[in-house]
């Protein structure tokens, strides 16, 4: 028998590794041996208990059958079982595995055996009712609010205004927004939207709202890389009524935004209309924004203002006080400046009440009006009672007064009184010299009328010859028999005018205008607004409305046979006369005309006559004038007065003659040439010029017109 063989060292020896790996299978194997250990522990013991004590048959069980109720507890441990998989029949045949564990099922089973049997759900009779947990809170549940609580605070509405997480930006919204977890102005997140062309947008959570509030919305964008024309970043707001969407309004958008830029506020206030009952924040970028990343963060939306009056009794009136106080402002200075400004600031009664005194003291300071300012009310009674005191301006005021009634100078010391009195020698000196007698005292003003109507009386039964003791002449009465009688003057003045042109020499002509229209035997041009025309009787001048012209005629059926020769006409009405000399209007006399036939062309010698007592006379030629001389009279042409023109006067052929009533206002020989003579200038005519500024101001119109020669 052979001896044993001893293998080889070397095959038990393991290397560093081998070692580790044996060691790790046995602890992993010790570990399954101890879980499998309790758990068949674990087991057994929850086996006798369930079937040998709270089992149908068990003494537990038994026990708590007899307890009313108590087999609540036998449920409760039905449910903990089935946690750990266990089965079998003791616990009222409760059967199933760890595979059928349903936790939903496992939570009802605890709320309704064991929660609800023992009370611990809230309800109706409970301190606190299960049913104010929703919805409003039951008014009996407030207490009085003490009003120092009360704050003028804004709430902010929107859910998550600085996209604080990923959960800030709702999932769908599209493919191009996305939330940034770096970028932020002043936390990190916000909301990166890549421009790609088309319009996009993202809305907010919605917001119960009421007609009539005030919104005030912002956010704050900044973009980078944007390549984008309009205003394509948005600040919008989208409107809903009952869940349903009604429209959209813009509230603020940046114009033409360049490639980048910095944080920037968009911010604007939307006030709720009519139909409108939620509303949700609407950031949109456009279809303009072609490329580039725009990024929107630390959005805002609250609600402005106060508690409204009208939900306070007694106040409602109020929202019209700041209306009213403005229309009072407005109609103050309107009634004070003229004019029909609205929104004038209350400052502006303070600042014209201010002007108003400085103007008031400059006037009775005997100031240039403007000289003074920031004068108050004090400073003008300071004024009025220097007058009193008499050395101030409204003693020199009587002082003058005095000596420019009375005729004296240099008076001092008058009173009111002294100046009444002078006032009364003036009225007896009035009465006096009227009443053509002397010496009279304690007339007053209705004596001087009473003698201003007798001779008023007088003066109408000269005039009329009727008489006048039982029917005193009114005012009304006398213009009329002075009407009458210049009426009587002009018809006389122009009868007069047909006998001389009858007694005239050379080619005698005449028209007395009695019919309608000036007629075909008068060649007329104009230029402006003006016509020439009769009114039955009398040639008269008319234009536009504030409009200005001028108008020569003459007349084309008979020429003067010598270049000797005279026109004249009789004044129905004076030429206007504006105050201050700023229009006037101008009766002219031709004569030596051609035979023109455009007012471009208009040749022959003109004398004009102008309401103010101007005159001017000049030669034209095919349009162009030469003014040969010019003047001014003091006595004016009135209605019935005759002008009259004559050229070539005792054989001097360019020797000139005007005259008013037969009086030469101007007598002009020609030293030149300038003016023509011969038989192609024989035409004799009139015209007229009206001028406009405030009013129009015609020539005078006429009742007869006259020529010789």
């Amino acid at each position: 028998m052979s001896a044993p063989i001893t293998p080889d060292p070397s095959i038990h020896n393991l290397s560093p590794s081998q070692q580790a790996q044996q060691i790790q299978v046995q602890i992993q194997q010790i570990e399954q041996l101890v879980q499998h250990l309790i758990q068949t522990i674990i087991q057994a013991v929850l086996s006798l208990i369930s079937g040998g004590l709270l089992g149908g048959g068990g003494p537990l069980g038994a026990i708590l059958n007899l307890i009313p109720g108590a087999s609540i507890f036998t449920n409760v441990f039905q449910n903990f079982f089935s946690m750990f998989g266990l089965g079998g029949s003791g616990i009222n045949g409760l059967t199933g595995s760890a595979g059928s564990f349903d936790p939903t099922s496992l939570l009802t089973g605890w709320i309704n055996d064991l929660i609800s049997p023992l009370g611990l759900l809230l309800g109706s009779n409970d301190p606190v009712n299960a049913g104010n947990l929703f919805g409003l809170i039951p008014t009996n549940l407030l207490n009085i609010l003490p009003i120092g609580n009360i704050g003028n605070v804004s709430q902010e509405f929107l859910d998550n205004p600085g996209f604080t997480g990923s959960g800030s930006l709702v999932t769908g919204v599209g493919t191009n927004w996305s939330f940034d977890a770096t970028m932020g102005r002043t936390n990190p997140g916000s909301a990166l939207y890549v421009a790609n062309g088309r319009t996009s947008s993202i809305f907010s959570n919605p917001i119960q709202v009421a007609q009539g509030q005030a919104m005030t919305l912002s956010v704050y964008a900044k973009w980078s890389g944007l390549a984008a024309t309009g205003s394509p970043i948005q600040l919008n707001v989208a409107k809903y009524l009952d869940g349903a969407l009604v429209g959209y309004e813009a509230v603020n958008s940046i114009a033409s935004p360049g490639a980048s830029a910095s944080w920037t506020e968009l911010s604007g206030t939307y006030t709720v209309p009519a139909g409108v009952d939620r509303i949700r924040v609407k950031l949109t970028v456009g279809s303009t924004a072609t490329s580039g990343s725009v990024w929107f963060d630390d959005a805002s939306t609250t609600k402005t203002g106060l508690l409204s009056n009208n939900w306070m009794t007694g106040l409602g009136g109020l929202g019209t006080i700041g209306g009213d106080l403005q229309n009072v402002v407005d109609g103050f200075l309107n009634g004070i400046l003229g004019g029909s400004s609205s929104g004038n600031p209350v400052s502006s009664i303070l600042s014209t009440a201010e002007s108003l005194m400085s103007m008031l003291f400059d006037g009775v300071s005997g100031n240039a009006l403007g000289t003074s300012s920031g004068k108050s009310l004090l400073d003008v009674f300071n004024i009025f009672s220097g007058f009193f005191g008499g050395s101030g301006i409204f003693s020199s005021l009587l002082n003058s007064l005095f000596d420019g009634i009375n005729g004296s100078t240099g008076s001092t010391g008058t009173t009111v009184g002294g100046v009444f009195g002078i006032f009364q020698s003036l009225m007896n000196n009035l009465f006096d010299g009227m009443n053509g007698t002397s010496g009279s005292s304690g007339k007053g003003l209705s004596d001087v009328f009473g003698v201003f109507q007798g001779n008023n009386n007088q003066l109408f039964s000269g005039i009329t010859g009727l008489d006048t003791s039982n029917q005193p002449a009114t005012q009304v009465a006398m213009g009329q028999a002075v009407a009458d009688q210049a009426n009587t003057i002009t018809g006389t003045a122009a009868a007069l005018l047909q006998l001389a042109a009858a007694a005239g020499g050379g080619n005698k002509d005449a028209d007395d205008f009695e019919r309608s229209g000036i007629g075909a035997k008068w060649t007329i041009e104009s230029t402006g607004s003006i016509t020439l025309d009769t009114d039955g009787h009398n040639a008269t001048f008319s234009s536009g409305i504030l409009a200005a012209g001028e108008v020569v005629a003459y007349k084309n059926d008979i020429q003067a046979a010598t270049d000797t020769m005279t026109v004249s006409v009789v004044l129905k009405s004076s030429p206007a006369d504006a105050p201050f000399n700023v229009s006037v209007g101008y009766n002219d006399l031709w004569l030596r005309m051609s035979n023109f036939t455009s007012w471009a062309t208009r040749t022959g010698l003109r004398w004009r006559y102008g309401g103010d007592g101007s005159y001017a006379l000049s030669w034209f030629n095919s349009g162009s004038e030469t003014v040969l001389t010019s003047g001014s009279v003091s006595t004016k042409a009135t209605a019935g007065a005759t002008l009259e023109f004559d050229a070539g006067v005792t054989g001097t052929a360019r020797r000139y003659v005007a005259k008013i009533n037969g009086f030469p206002v101007m007598d002009f020989t020609e030293a030149g040439t300038t003016s023509q003579v011969g038989s192609g200038f024989r035409y004799r005519g009139f015209g007229g010029k009206s001028e406009s500024a405030l009013f129009n101001f015609y020539p005078g119109s006429l009742t007869q017109w006259s020529a010789t020669g």
